[in-house]
């Protein structure tokens, strides 16, 4: 199998990936200058990362998804957005997306990754359930534009040493 480049994301990257984030529906479709401000590193700001899998070794040149997570004070963490092309699905790449979040957010101090995911995206459960996420909730018509519930997810991260 040929491996995944998942990376931290740069300044340059910031006009493909947002392409690449309004091309996806089910994407978050935040303001440009949100992405830029994870990258700014600002210290009064929550520590997040904003990672980005930029195809197979031995693809051709350009982004295939993104993953951000933030560790909040409290010593828990979020995967806030996992977005993958239509194109790059089945590949691995947001399970090493997700991967690459936990492991930033372990070595952040974070001792659990929490995430909310549609309820209906049986592909997306599927995946999480698969990385060791568990289903710790429910909330009732959480999303809109299609109104869904959110499940609520919680995996249980390695201390590091």
């Amino acid at each position: 199998m040929t491996a995944i480049r998942v990376r931290r994301a740069r300044e340059c990257d910031l006009a493909e990936l947002f392409e690449l984030e309004r091309s996806i529906a089910t994407a978050p479709h935040w303001p440009r200058t949100a992405y830029s401000e994870i990258l700014a590193d600002d210290i009064f700001a929550p520590r997040r990362c904003l990672l980005v899998a930029d195809g197979l070794v031995g693809d051709p040149p350009g982004l295939r998804g993104f993953a951000i997570g933030v560790v909040h004070p409290a010593g828990d963490a979020e995967l806030e957005s996992v977005a993958v092309a239509e194109t790059a699905r089945r590949q691995g790449i947001g399970a090493a997306l997700c991967e690459g979040v936990a492991q930033w957010c372990g070595a952040e101090g974070a001792t659990e990754l929490l995430l909310e995911v549609r309820a209906s995206s049986a592909g997306a459960i599927a995946l999480y359930s698969r990385l060791g996420f568990a289903v710790v909730g429910r909330r009732a018509g959480y999303y809109r534009d299609p109104a869904d519930d959110a499940l609520l997810m919680r995996l249980e991260l390695k201390a590091c040493a």
